[in-house]
């Protein structure tokens, strides 16, 4: 973290921070909320709606528990409920030492169990209490209408005078300008992608200038326009759209609004050395500060919405308040992707900032996000949700406040390698939240950045995940069970972890897998071909074993006899696959396949299967 990076923070945390509002600081945490079930409750047996959940089929991410707030990744809570409810008994606890959104610790509350879950990251520490803990709704929606009508009151950023009536706008759409590299002249990156008429994405790009073919993903970005619009006009419930012309742009300039103080999050700079930062190419698109991912007047809106957050008494309120303004300001950034089609929303796991953004209205957002926390507490209400969880913010290599031998079951969703950089694709709600989630703790493989500047090694990764296994296996109880959820592409990454877990004396003893086609977890499977599908995600089953020596897994290269019979197989039953996908879907198919057949998956690396593919 670079010296202003770290400026910046405590400067905010100076602006915030306080026993009232830090309800997401881990020694407040710790200390107040434990345990968080209501004082006298018990955790009980789940209700039949519970058990019927917890076996449901089908597409799981559209549930209110799912949607309730965004987040990298996300094993939904139905799914987990149905791995507790057939690995424990009533009275156990549970565990989950990588808790990301809380999932673990909610599917543990809703099926009346005990939990410890922890995480090192301040926004896994918000959302997880948000997600566990209850909120009255009534008193929630009301205290949000409450703030939305006193904005509204004083003044809208997003309403403004076009002809004779009043419009607000919905969503504004920024688009790159960027120079075609055939005729060197410079047009609005909406032009070439967008047809005028059905609004949709056309198939084949033109430079509007010359009408050559043009590759937009390589073209200079010199500048930003704004070029669509969709607002509602006074008095009118329909949504309408335009181009943005000239009459627009004069429209948008006279726009008045109460101006808001400048919070100190403008001035907690992004650091360039980042993994994200080098990956998303931010340096294209100006990105020095966390308040350059934001429009001057979205900036404006979340701010004067934030500082009458911050103004609440009721700190559970509160909590619940930020709960949703978190959600508002990931989407109220210029991550924000538009699509023709509606539900504009950012990529997760990334800070992509594409080429047309969906520029959102802060308050409809915020509005729409109370709408779905209001259902969410409704739903926590009425299924009772009893057990008992302690929350903490620890890294899983100390799980320092939890006895040996106390954890009945463990399920959780670890660090996949170079996949995901937690710290830094949450760092916009960290910002508003006033702590940064420090990456010296953070078990992740750098591609992009260097060890001499920062960056962790595939050793370093290894070693984190080595000692978080043995922190988990030195609590489990003797006869106690484990599910590991892990992907990975890369060959080295999966010996790692194989490692890792020899050396923390925790054996795999079957592996499941998360059909996220059919949307039904399927047991093992001894050989090629029946019901193998591509998309899945594995789940080793794993339990604690004696002390014994135990060797570094190296690599080995994949088995090309293995490959050819599986190929096969995979052309057998997988037709229609487009070939841009034909790689990953293939290597997904092997990743199940070697998983249900104990092959020695360390073998598989994705270059291996392209490498392969290409020669086949």
């Amino acid at each position: 973290m670079s010296k202003s990076e770290t400026t910046g923070k405590l400067h905010h945390l100076s602006f915030i921070e306080s026993a009232e509002s830090n309800f997401f600081e881990s020694t407040y945490i710790s200390k107040k909320f434990d345990n968080m079930a209501e004082k006298g409750n018990r955790p009980s047996s789940p209700s039949v709606e519970i058990k019927k959940l917890a076996k449901q089929t089908g597409n799981k991410k559209g549930s209110i528990f799912y949607v309730a707030h965004s987040y990298p990744t996300k094993v939904p809570v139905e799914d987990v409920m149905w791995f507790i409810l057939e690995n424990t008994k009533e009275g156990a606890t549970v565990l989950d030492p990588f808790c990301g959104s809380g999932m673990t610790g909610l599917a543990a509350k809703l099926t009346g169990r005990n939990a410890v879950v922890s995480d090192i990251g301040t926004l896994a520490m918000h959302l997880t209490y948000n997600h566990i803990r209850q909120c009255n709704p009534a008193a929630l929606a009301r205290v949000a209408s409450e703030i939305l009508t006193e904005i509204f009151n004083e003044g809208s950023e997003y309403v403004l005078k076009l002809g004779r009536k009043h419009v607000e706008i919905n969503y504004l759409v920024e688009a790159d300008v960027v120079q075609c590299d055939h005729c060197s002249k410079k047009f609005s990156i909406w032009d070439a992608l967008v047809d005028e008429d059905t609004l949709d994405s056309v198939s084949k790009p033109l430079c509007p200038q010359c009408e050559t073919y043009i590759k937009t993903g390589s073209l200079d970005k010199v500048g930003a326009t704004e070029s669509f619009v969709a607002f509602w006009r006074e008095g009118s419930k329909r949504l309408e759209t335009a181009v943005v012309d000239n009459r627009w742009r004069k429209a948008l300039q006279r726009v008045r609004y109460p101006k808001a103080k400048r919070l100190p999050l403008a001035d907690i700079s992004m650091n360039s050395n980042r993994e994200m930062y080098i990956r998303c190419a931010l340096h294209l698109h100006q990105i020095r500060s966390i308040a350059d991912f934001y429009s001057e007047q979205n900036l404006n809106a979340l701010s004067r919405l934030y500082s009458k957050i911050v103004a609440v008494k009721d700190r559970r309120i509160r909590a619940a308040l930020m709960f949703a303004f978190t959600n508002t300001a990931w989407h109220g950034s210029k991550l924000r992707r538009y699509n023709a089609r509606g539900g504009h929303r950012p990529l997760t796991g990334t800070l992509y900032i594409p080429q047309l953004r969906s520029i959102g209205n802060v308050y409809r957002i915020f509005e729409n996000k109370i709408d779905v926390l209001k259902k969410y507490y409704e739903t926590l209400e009425r299924l009772q949700a009893n057990g008992q969880v302690k929350l903490y913010q620890r890294s899983a290599t100390n799980l320092r406040g939890t006895p040996d031998a106390s954890i009945d079951y463990v399920f959780t969703d670890p660090p996949f390698g170079s996949n995901i950089f937690y710290a830094d694709c949450n760092i916009l709600a960290e910002a508003w939240l006033g702590k940064l989630t420090s990456t010296e703790a953070e078990a992740v493989v750098n591609k992009s950045l260097k060890v001499d500047k920062g960056g962790k090694s595939l050793s370093e990764y290894g070693s984190l995940m080595e000692d978080s296994f043995k922190e988990i296996a030195r609590v489990l109880k003797p006869n106690g069970k484990m599910h590991l959820v892990f992907n990975s592409t890369d060959g080295d990454v999966w010996a790692m972890i194989l490692s890792a877990l020899r050396k923390a004396n925790l054996k795999i003893v079957r592996t499941l897998s998360l059909d996220k086609v059919q949307k039904s977890f399927k047991g093992n499977r001894s050989a090629f071909g029946r019901e193998n599908v591509a998309t899945t995600d594995v789940i080793f089953e794993l339990v604690k074993t004696k002390a014994a020596n135990v060797h570094t897994i190296a690599r080995k290269k994949s088995d090309a006899e293995i490959l050819n019979r599986a190929w096969k197989n995979y052309q057998a039953q997988r037709r229609g696959i487009d070939n841009k996908f034909l790689v990953a879907d293939f290597y997904h198919y092997l990743v199940k396949l070697y998983s249900e057949d104990n092959l020695d998956i360390s073998s598989l690396d994705y270059s291996d299967v392209k490498a392969f593919l290409d020669a086949s």
